[in-house]
């Protein structure tokens, strides 16, 4: 029997890829187990994959190609080139027909590899194919934040040990991102911003509940305190950014009980939340995926980017603005 231990990385899409050893014996994956060498993750495997080998050799994991005429019609298996012949006489008759622009690919990041998640992209483009980036689930945060940063960028994981706020931001740490949470739980103050009541927000030194969808006033209403109480970084402004004279007159075009009528947040909270944000930096905003999906996603998204690089923090090891995980 030969048996050996390979380093690995959890391949599902949290997508925290956790540090993971393998355990093979005659070529096939008998246990897994978290890796303690891992610098982030630290022999963490959640309660969904530390079995991962029972889900690579399950009975009815699929393993060849189905194919029904209609959707009426039963899967039968065919082969492989079958499929492939289908799959190919089938986008020929739609671009012949209707142009590339009527194929819409669409899809996530798989086992979390580059080479898979990507693998596609000269067969869309030959295809001269409608986009939609990667999928519809994350892109509207996604492009926020390349259209206010030039790429999506936060602190890194290393980095978080400088970091002396933090703001979740429509974001739950402790049920849906544990590894943020065990290296954020010790900083104070935190501030969780959320319409739910959750574990993180719970934990708090500072919550803060805003109606659904209102975070972009709640986000200028902090900018004008910004800027009124001579917070806001000028010199990063002047020397990094473009368009503040634009975001200046906006933001002060709301007075702060407006601002607050508006999100439900009372006023002296607000300026509780600015204080604590300005003046404890690093200071870091990690924003949450379901933020952006509301029909003003983006802009709550390029809000919250906005209000990081008036507060000078973008690019500060420990601070900045993060989406996602």
């Amino acid at each position: 029997m030969t048996t050996k231990t390979v380093k690995s990385v959890c391949p599902k899409d949290c997508p925290d890829t956790c540090g993971m050893l393998t355990q093979v014996e005659n070529g096939r994956v008998v246990a897994v187990r978290g890796d303690p060498d891992h610098p982030v993750t630290r022999g963490f495997l959640c309660g969904r994959f530390q079995h991962y080998e029972e889900l690579i050799y399950h009975p009815d994991r699929l393993q060849h190609p189905l194919y029904r005429e209609d959707k009426s019609g039963e899967f039968r298996q065919i082969s492989w080139p079958d499929a492939l012949q289908i799959i190919a006489a089938r986008f020929h008759d739609i671009t012949a027909r209707r142009g590339g622009a009527a194929i819409l690919p669409y899809h996530y990041l798989a086992n979390m590899g580059f080479v898979s998640s990507r693998s596609g992209d000269r067969l869309w483009n030959k295809l001269n194919t409608s986009r939609v980036g990667l999928e519809i689930c994350a892109m509207a945060g996604a492009e926020a934040v390349i259209r206010t940063f030039g790429a999506i960028r936060g602190t890194e994981p290393q980095h978080l040990n400088k970091t002396r706020c933090y703001v979740a931001w429509g974001k739950n740490p402790k049920a849906t991102n544990i590894h943020s949470h065990v290296l954020s739980k010790d900083i104070h103050p935190t501030i969780v911003v959320d319409p739910f009541r959750s574990e993180s927000a719970k934990a708090a030194d500072l919550f803060i509940q805003p109606r659904p969808a209102s975070d972009p006033i709640l986000a200028m209403a902090l900018m004008r305190l910004l800027i009124e109480r001579g917070w806001a970084d000028e010199e990063f402004l002047n020397a990094h950014t473009t368009g503040y004279d634009a975001v200046r007159a906006k933001v002060m075009e709301t007075s702060l009980p407006a601002a607050a009528d508006m999100c439900g947040v009372p006023a002296a909270r607000i300026e509780e939340f600015a204080e604590l944000y300005a003046l404890n930096t690093p200071s870091l905003i990690h924003i949450g995926v379901g933020l952006q999906r509301n029909s003003n996603g983006g802009e709550m998204v390029a809000a919250l980017a906005t209000l990081a690089a008036m507060a000078g923090q973008v690019g500060v090891p420990g601070g900045g603005a993060l989406y996602a995980n």
